[in-house]
């Protein structure tokens, strides 16, 4: 039944949002299914991060998580990672403002074990 409300909702009329959002329910519906849990960390783009505006360039976390909020996946929008990162550009592939590099991996393996653990 959430599943049809979700997609019922106007902001996820989208294909791609929709076919994302059936895919997590379910991965989360599998995952009860075993007794375990889903949790889902959204990473942000380097652009999202360049500056202060990071509130005003995280639609899709925040789309995901609001959609989500109703379930039992237990998202957390990763930017914090990068919170006190002076020198963003180290973070990500050099020319790629998608895929970490060593550094940005390990910033995303600090921040996930402290989430987990929480």
């Amino acid at each position: 039944m959430y599943l049809n409300e979700l997609m019922n909702q106007d902001s996820c009329n989208t294909h791609p949002v929709k076919q994302a959002l059936a895919d997590l329910i379910e991965i989360d519906s599998l995952a009860k299914e075993n007794q375990l849990n889903v949790d889902l960390f959204l990473l942000p783009y380097e652009y999202q991060l360049r500056d202060n505006l990071y509130r005003q360039r995280n639609s899709p976390q925040k789309l995901l998580t609001k959609k989500l909020k109703f379930s039992s996946i237990k998202t957390h929008d990763c930017a914090a990672a990068f919170n006190i990162v002076e020198n963003l550009d180290d973070y990500y592939l050099f020319g790629d403002g998608i895929h970490f590099s060593i550094l940005g991996h390990k910033a995303m393996a600090k921040f996930i074990s402290q989430q987990i653990k929480n």
